[in-house]
């Protein structure tokens, strides 16, 4: 569970299939930038968004539901598709 928010399974496969931990799940909601779409919230983490000590974060998207109850899934690609 990350900030309140239940991992869906395909979510935590994806989470170890490319190393991304709940603290950098939890650091992409409380720091990146938001925007709704298609019934879910995307976050995005950009380099504007990193200090030099995240900086790896860089590029990291999370996906959650619509109610805000569950992490569907986690990326990193650096080009927003927004």
């Amino acid at each position: 569970m990350v900030a309140n928010k239940m991992i869906t399974e395909h979510a935590n496969k994806r989470m170890h299939q490319l190393g991304i931990r709940e603290e950098d799940i939890a650091f992409a909601i409380r720091r990146g930038r938001k925007k709704h779409s298609k019934g879910c919230i995307y976050y995005f983490v950009g380099k504007r968004d990193v200090d030099a000590e995240h900086n790896e974060l860089n590029g990291l998207h999370v996906l959650v539901s619509c109610d805000k109850q569950n992490i569907i899934t986690a990326y990193k690609n650096r080009t927003p598709k927004w």
